[in-house]
């Protein structure tokens, strides 16, 4: 983290908290893992290639057992992946697709989950896009396996379950009756949906990135406003957190509207 960005924390934001911050671990080849803050960090590894999945790769790229579950500090959510899933490639089993290293990596959540304040698993949405393609059919079985499957590992380790999601698991989930978030629910797990700012119009963030043009129109097509009144009343009716798009995001006050479509924490 630059001087730059580390001053972002002590800024002033709408959620009345201290931001959740988003880590990778450093270059996440060969770097040593992040410093220890005084904020929440969702401490989030290698996710972007198949080799990283191999066997025994991933957690030689943290740099070991060991440092991986020394980097964590009792506010930080760590992300540990369970399934043989990439960003532009989902899993779609919870039994079929699990990792190579799904073993060794179940035993170190139980290790870890005392440690923190909660374990992300998945790997940053795929799994819960329930979708193929933007608003595409939504494969709410699939999503709501995964989301018993991860949670037992959990909650059983004593921990505290938490699941990225992506903007569209929102859209489907919310107007097709809310499946998804009544398990999330049930299993006490909270969603972190880290493209949470496409949903609205106030909210800052590049019109010409391909996957992020859709969002609003899909809810005016159905309601005549975006954000719709049945989407903030979905994301409102259980507690919810947004990534705010980096620190341009925060910068052009998107803690401000995604704190009116109803989230109640923002990271970066």
């Amino acid at each position: 983290m630059t001087a730059k960005e580390a001053a972002v924390w002590t800024l002033p934001n709408a959620f009345g908290c201290e931001l959740v911050g988003w880590d990778g671990w450093n270059e996440w080849r060969g770097g040593p893992p992040p410093p220890p803050t005084g904020h929440t960090r969702i401490l989030y590894g290698p996710h972007l290639y198949d080799e990283d999945l191999a066997p025994g790769r991933w957690l030689q790229l943290v740099g070991g057992r060991e440092a991986f579950l020394a980097a964590h500090g009792p506010e930080d959510i760590a992300w540990v992946p369970l399934w043989r899933s990439v960003t532009e490639r989902p899993a779609w089993d919870a039994d079929r697709d699990r990792c190579a290293d799904y073993a060794a990596h179940v035993a170190l959540i139980q290790d870890l989950a005392p440690r923190v304040r909660g374990v992300l698993v998945g790997n940053m949405g795929p799994e819960l896009c329930g979708h193929v393609g933007a608003g595409g059919r939504y494969r709410r079985m699939e999503v709501m396996r995964f989301v018993d499957a991860g949670a037992r590992i959990v909650n059983e380790a004593g921990g505290k379950p938490f699941f990225g999601t992506l903007d569209w698991t929102l859209l489907m989930d919310c107007y097709t009756g809310g499946a998804l978030r009544d398990t999330m629910g049930a299993v006490g797990a909270t969603q972190i949906c880290f493209c949470g700012f496409t949903l609205s119009p106030e909210c800052w963030f590049d019109t010409d990135f391909h996957h992020w043009v859709l969002q609003r129109k899909y809810q005016v097509e159905r309601d005549g406003e975006a954000p719709s009144r049945r989407l903030r009343e979905y994301i409102a009716s259980v507690p919810m957190w947004s990534d705010l798009n980096w620190f341009d995001g925060l910068h052009h006050g998107n803690d401000v509207a995604l704190k009116r479509v109803g989230f109640v924490r923002g990271c970066v």
